[in-house]
């Protein structure tokens, strides 16, 4: 089998993996709980299209409670340690870096390819539905090859193989009407301006490959939301139970009012009389009694327990991935702070810790493949907050600890300011408690 061939081959089994977690992600949830027979039914016709069309996506909330608390303050490091990231801001890594986190994410793996540009060399996200790579199994830190797959505007496949001496460009000889073509012999070297193969001097495949939390360097990356889909399911059958149950609570009361449901009357059309309604057994039921009254009673739905179990499955979810539950919900009463915040996410933390010790060394090969000198520092994925961070300082301060140390640790805009404003106001102090003490304002009792 040739690496063109293995490529597509890998590429297509993974596919519909990569776009179900894309699906769910943007909130195309698949809604498996109706039935066949329900969405078959064209009388219900009206309600179906209501009820398919629910969904409480909490699908994103999973995936940013960790996303947001990912970030990189420093990207590289002079010789003399001070910071240098012009370069990292030329090329928008930053922005690259958001790209990356959420798709390792969703979808469990990341992908940028680094090529020429007008500009110079630039790094360029690219969606893992697009791509694949296969780790060198001599060593697994570098790639073998990477390919691109895609299909173009005039419907032709298309492949982009990336080696680590050259780009082959693969097109198909025919328009695709189907799957991509797996055979070899379906396929042509592309015979543009640029032609089938270019050659450059990288050394290595110009491609980085982020995963995360997979089984070992030949393996991909886990998608945060794989135990969240059935989940998300459940609760989406929870917001379709609700609906059902009071639109079968409202029926009677259609009767009653010779409401017909599917009848859509232009207001703008003169008026005609309605057709007498008659109470369908099938669908409306009404409870007399022999007494003196009530006639007729209607006891309407207790969605108490609907609502909590929304609420159950919005925690199981929170729960799976590791995230307090005020993550995917607004809490009432007391919100924890502090300590007790960074308690309640041990788990949420050592998920981004991890995720930051597996792509630190992808980023540092994206770094040398641009020319630049790595040396990143992650930003603190809990942070103390203000008060916390003001008692700290304090109690340094009366450790002993020079003030100018205590600024920076404070992340404060201006900390030379801040210190020289203190160490001004400081010797004014001095001075106008030195004039007193002389002029006999201020002295000491005998």
């Amino acid at each position: 089998m040739s690496i063109l061939t293995d490529a597509i081959t890998q590429w297509a089994n993974r596919r519909d993996a990569y776009r179900l977690l894309y699906d769910y992600y943007r909130g195309n949830h698949q809604l498996q709980f109706a039935s066949r027979d329900y969405q078959t039914k064209q009388a219900q016709k009206l309600l179906t299209d209501t009820v398919m069309s629910l969904r409480e996506n909490l699908c994103p909330a999973a995936v940013t409670a960790f996303t947001d608390g990912i970030a990189i303050e420093q990207w590289t490091t002079t010789a003399d340690g001070h910071d240098n990231d012009g370069a990292a801001k030329l090329h928008g890594l930053s922005r690259l870096e958001g790209f990356i986190d959420r798709a390792g994410f969703v979808y469990g793996d990341a992908y940028a390819i680094v090529w020429p540009g007008p500009n110079g060399l630039t790094p360029t996200f690219c969606d893992p539905t697009t791509m694949i790579a296969q780790p060198d199994p001599d060593d697994p830190s570098q790639l073998a090859w990477a390919a691109r797959i895609w299909t173009d505007h005039d419907d032709y496949g298309r492949v982009n193989l990336y080696l680590p001496d050259r780009l082959e460009r693969w097109i198909t000889k025919q328009q695709i009407t189907g799957d991509m073509p797996a055979l070899d012999d379906a396929w042509t070297g592309c015979t543009d301006s640029d032609g089938p193969t270019i050659a450059h001097q990288f050394g290595t495949v110009p491609v980085c490959w982020w995963k995360r939390d997979p089984d070992d360097h030949m393996s991909h990356g886990h998608s945060i939301l794989t135990d969240v889909i059935p989940l998300q399911d459940a609760l989406n059958k929870t917001l379709a139970d609700l609906i059902i149950t009071t639109e079968t609570y409202a029926r009677p009361f259609y009767a009653l009012l010779n409401h017909d449901v599917n009848d859509v009357r232009n207001p703008y059309a003169p008026a005609t009389p309605r057709q007498e309604q008659r109470i369908d057994p099938d669908k409306q039921q009404f409870w007399a009694t022999n007494g003196p009254g009530p006639l007729l009673r209607f006891d309407p739905p207790d969605l108490t327990p609907l609502l909590k179990v929304q609420d159950a499955f919005a925690s199981k979810i929170a729960r799976v991935v590791g995230i307090p539950y005020h993550y995917l919900s607004q809490t009432s009463g007391d919100v924890p702070s502090g300590e007790a915040l960074r308690i309640l996410s041990t788990r949420r933390t050592a998920t981004i810790r991890a995720w930051q010790r597996d792509a630190e060394p992808v980023w540092n090969g994206l770094l040398q493949l641009l020319g630049v000198e790595p040396g990143i520092q992650w930003a603190e994925p809990m942070p103390l907050d203000p008060l916390e961070q003001l008692q700290v300082a304090q109690l340094k301060q009366q450790l002993g600890y020079a003030l100018v140390d205590i600024v920076h640790d404070l992340d404060e805009p201006d900390p030379d300011g801040v210190v020289q404003r203190a160490s001004d106001a400081a010797a004014q102090s001095a001075q106008a408690a030195g004039r007193a003490l002389m002029t006999g304002t201020i002295g000491y009792d005998s």
